[in-house]
């Protein structure tokens, strides 16, 4: 089943040159010139780099997401070691907490 898109704007040399390739090639409207052009992958690459940076972003979005959570789950982890807060912490305790806490990540199944 066909799907309709939104109207889009475009500059007056692309309308020209899609109008230009709908009359070489009988094509009764330009949207069925541009589907024709999609499907001969005369714009393909544009729409697959499009694509790819989209599902890039969508990726990037859920790694920092995940990584934020482990983060926390460590942090949350680490404080359990100490009886006061980790702002109260130094340096060197932190360090000691996050080797305990991979250590026993690592003897755990």
């Amino acid at each position: 089943m066909p799907t309709e898109y939104s109207t889009i704007q475009i500059p007056k040399t692309t309308k020209d040159k899609i109008e230009d390739f709908r009359r070489r090639h009988g094509y009764p409207s330009a949207s069925q010139a541009v589907t024709a052009l999609v499907e001969r992958h005369d714009v393909a690459g544009d729409i697959k780099t499009s694509l790819i940076e989209e599902l890039r972003k969508e990726i990037t979005k859920e790694a920092t997401g995940m990584i934020v959570m482990q983060l926390n789950n460590l942090l949350i982890d680490v404080s359990a070691k100490f009886d006061k807060p980790l702002s109260k912490l130094t340096v060197g305790e932190i360090i000691r907490g996050l080797r305990e806490v991979e250590t026993h990540r690592q003897s755990s199944p």
